[in-house]
């Protein structure tokens, strides 16, 4: 059973689980970074999003896929 922080609107797995208080898009951490990234960004969530359970967090700098902890965090890079 999942809960949602009253002042972010994150949906985390369980009440006062400790997180990135905050509300980020996901589209701005993709700011900057290549096409080619957001689509393989694309394909990982199309896959990962129908297991069950599973829930995305967006921060600033990253996106982080939980069901009882973090499992998955896609840190999206500037190239050179």
């Amino acid at each position: 059973m999942s809960w949602t922080c009253p002042k972010c609107d994150r949906e985390l797995p369980w009440k006062d689980y400790r997180h990135y208080c905050a509300r980020v898009s996901l589209d701005s951490v993709f700011e900057g970074r290549s096409p080619e990234l957001l689509l393989a960004f694309d394909k990982i969530l199309a896959e990962v999003a129908e297991w069950e359970k599973v829930l995305i967090g967006v921060t600033p700098n990253c996106i982080v896929f939980t069901r009882r902890v973090g499992f998955l965090i896609i840190r999206p890079t500037k190239s050179g």
